[in-house]
């Protein structure tokens, strides 16, 4: 009764069906993983190594298994989840921030430093690509809209200049502002709008 009202389908579709009929009914990842970690602690206990938190792990799985049935027996579009596999990134990058000196061993004094150069690099960010955006309607109202790239791209060019008026003009530094830097940015603004344009040039800039 259980297993029929969590999982939706028949034990005959399980058990009786080909492996590709199967894995269109079941979470296979889950149970890939699940496996390996089974066969993984199975094959240490014969072997003689034995934790005593691998088979707590085990026996922990195993459990919440059978109490999570209605996720691990349900339709999967395997596509997704291993995309959606890929927050994983914000974890790592989470680890990798909060493992900084910052977090770990400063003192009041660095923690105002940072808040502050925080600020100060998102007042940046804000301040340019408010730019890009008002130099982006300039050309809207300069330009027709059959060459709307153009407006895109002269905004882009009036950017990267902007950055010359309390700078030494070089080549490369022009270059990887219009390509590397710039253009993603517009980009930003383009399809995902103002906020999304000064994140990731507030990231950009963390990592100068």
């Amino acid at each position: 009764m259980v297993l029929g009202k969590l999982s939706g389908i028949g034990l005959k579709t399980l058990v009786k069906g080909p492996p590709e009929d199967v894995l269109k009914h079941v979470d296979g990842i889950f149970l890939a993983l699940l496996g390996v970690a089974g066969c993984a602690a199975l094959g240490l206990n014969l072997a003689g190594i034995t934790f005593e938190a691998n088979t707590t792990l085990l026996l922990t799985a195993i459990l919440f298994t059978m109490l999570s049935l209605n996720y691990v027996l349900k339709p999967v579009d395997y596509e997704r989840s291993l995309s959606y596999a890929s927050f994983a990134v914000i974890g790592i990058g989470g680890r990798y921030i909060f493992n900084m000196p910052i977090f770990t061993s400063a003192s009041w004094a660095d923690i105002i430093t940072f808040a502050s150069a925080m600020g100060g690099l998102s007042l940046v960010s804000c301040a340019e690509e408010a730019f890009r955006a008002a130099m982006t309607n300039f050309f809207k109202v300069l330009l027709p809209e059959r060459v709307e790239e153009a407006r895109w791209i002269l905004a882009n060019a009036c950017w990267t200049a902007y950055h010359f008026i309390q700078h030494e003009f070089t080549w490369s530094y022009a270059l990887w502002l219009f390509f590397a830097a710039g253009l993603p940015l517009t980009y930003c603004l383009k399809k995902a709008g103002i906020g999304s344009a000064a994140l990731a040039h507030l990231v950009l800039n963390m990592t100068a």
